[in-house]
């Protein structure tokens, strides 16, 4: 059984700004603390969207500029003036953008790019890597790394906990146990909600995913990477006929529009057609903000107003005030700035709210608007108008209800945004691919067998959202065991409120509350143990 003072599960954004918290406060020791970081995946210090799981044309959906705070803005600039020359010469970032920006890269013209997300994790593990180092030398802490899928997290009686999962390798597969005094989930979020197919089955495509064997149907487009999905979908259509080289992409999110822009070579080769269902067809920000585009808060401003005369504001009120304002600025084709006019309001609506209604936001009111405020621009948007314009990618608008396969073709029902929940109809086309890029599961609900083992042995439950687990003030969700990242959903302590936690931002933030919490309780447990503790968090 390996041992550690600090299992980090998850090696994503999460995990990897709570290590370098972590390491910043640690001090020189004659027994330094032990790290272990711990992903299912090889490649560390990414995660899904900054990583190699994600293909060479995703790209942040924000400008830099409004990606990281100002200070973490200015460390990320200067990696990348520092390798702008790797940068250009690479061949795992997407060459048409490298072309198109070319200028701007030589200048270090960064703020307004819509920057590849690799890139952003190639600054991550530089600076993991530096801080580990430094942690090393100055004997505060040793940093091990462990290829591992953890599917159960047993606490002890002494507020440990026993870690339990399997080691994939060219022998097979082998279970793996580690004793962790204190444990981090940075797990990530939850799967993609499962879409309901019927099919015939086959033996064996690489654009299936292992537990549901449906030749066409993509269940993760990110498993193992959005490369080989890819590849595995040409493959299939080679065995369709020209005529029915269709592709359906079932959501309108950011793993959708990723989608859609990665499989543009896919299209070219295969001469393949893909249509993107959504409820309203293409989704409202899948577009440019015109230049003379100008917000609409008739709603949200009339709350703000009443701030203003000593009202506060509740949780319901703000989200039927936002709904309001959105479907007015859809209208009027003016929810580009509406949306971010909203966002610079938020801080200042919830700043007024009083615990109960706080609570609200937290458990279900603050995910209702963040489904409102969803963006997406810069070259994404570019690729897509072009497709759009060449009728290879075409819209259809309904939910998803379900999808039959005969003969190699899949036949799909969908409920349209006004029809009863009964009702579907058949989309007009059948198609060879159905890709899933819906939204995440409750955890309630997931299939990640780790989650399912917490909840199920309860050690954890739901937070009140339904979309996190449920934390005391310091991020514990168990004696011993914290979370960190989107599990956080829910989270109402202190006047912080965390309903989405997946922007970088915001996990630099929670990262920096829980570090010192999670030292001085891992040193506490140490110098209570047989093995003194020497280190000590910073003042």
């Amino acid at each position: 059984m390996i041992t550690t003072d600090i299992a980090i599960i998850g090696s994503g954004a999460s995990g990897t700004h709570c290590l370098l918290q972590i390491l910043d406060h640690l001090e020189s020791s004659s027994d330094p603390i032990r790290i272990t970081v711990i992903d299912r995946d090889s490649q560390f210090h990414s995660g899904i969207p900054y990583g190699h799981r994600s293909g060479p044309s995703s790209l942040l959906i924000t400008k830099l500029s409004d990606f990281l705070s100002h200070s973490e803005l200015i460390s990320f600039k200067d990696w990348l003036d520092e390798h702008r020359d790797a940068i250009l010469a690479t061949s795992k970032l997407d060459r048409d953008w490298l072309d198109r920006h070319g200028d701007d890269i030589r200048h270090g013209r960064w703020e307004d790019l819509y920057l590849p997300r690799r890139l952003y994790g190639r600054y991550l593990r530089s600076q993991a890597e530096s801080a580990i180092r430094r942690a090393a030398e100055r004997h505060a802490a040793s940093v091990d790394y462990l290829t591992a899928e953890i599917s159960d997290v047993i606490p002890q009686e002494d507020g440990s906990a026993v870690l339990r999962g399997d080691v994939l390798s060219s022998d097979g597969v082998s279970t793996i146990e580690v004793c962790a005094l204190r444990t981090v989930l940075s797990v990530g979020s939850p799967p993609v909600r499962a879409l309901s197919i019927s099919a015939e089955t086959c033996e064996s495509s690489s654009a299936q995913p292992a537990h549901q064997q449906v030749c066409g149907y993509v269940d993760d487009i990110h498993a193992p990477t959005i490369e080989d999905v890819i590849a595995g979908i040409g493959e299939h259509l080679e065995s369709v006929p020209s005529q029915q080289r269709r592709i359906l992409v079932v959501g309108g999110n950011a793993d959708a529009l990723e989608f859609v822009l990665a499989s543009s070579t896919l299209r070219q080769s295969t001469g393949a057609s893909l249509s993107a269902l959504s409820p309203r067809g293409r989704p409202y920000y899948w577009r440019h903000e015109r230049p003379d585009e100008r917000p609409e808060l008739g709603a949200v401003q009339a709350l703000l107003d009443g701030i203003d005369e000593g009202v506060k504001p509740t949780a319901r009120e703000f989200s039927l005030a936002v709904e309001a304002d959105i479907t007015d600025s859809i209208a009027h084709r003016t929810d580009k700035a509406t949306v971010s006019a909203i966002m610079d309001s938020v801080g200042q609506v919830i700043g007024h709210m009083d615990e109960t209604e706080l609570a609200e936001m937290a458990g279900t009111y603050g995910l209702r608007i963040s489904n409102l405020l969803r963006q997406a621009g810069g070259d994404a948007i570019d690729l897509l108008d072009a497709a759009s314009g060449e009728s290879t990618v075409t819209f259809e608008s309904g939910r998803f209800v379900s999808a039959i396969q005969r003969d190699g073709l899949f036949t799909v029902s969908v409920r349209n945004q006004d029809a009863e929940r009964t009702g579907s109809d058949p989309l007009p086309q059948e198609y060879a691919v159905i890709v899933n890029a819906t939204g995440f599961e409750a955890v309630s609900e997931s299939r990640s067998p780790l989650l399912q083992n917490l909840l199920r042995s309860g050690v954890a439950t739901t937070s009140c959202s339904g979309a996190g687990l449920a934390t005391d003030c310091s991020f514990r969700t168990a004696p011993g065991i914290y979370v960190l990242g989107p599990l956080l959903s829910g989270f109402n302590h202190d006047g912080t409120v965390v309903w989405h936690a997946e922007s970088v931002n915001r996990i630099i933030h929670l990262a920096a509350r829980l570090a010192p919490l999670l030292v001085e309780d891992t040193v506490q447990r140490r110098s209570v143990g047989s093995t003194p503790a020497h280190a000590i968090t910073r003042a």
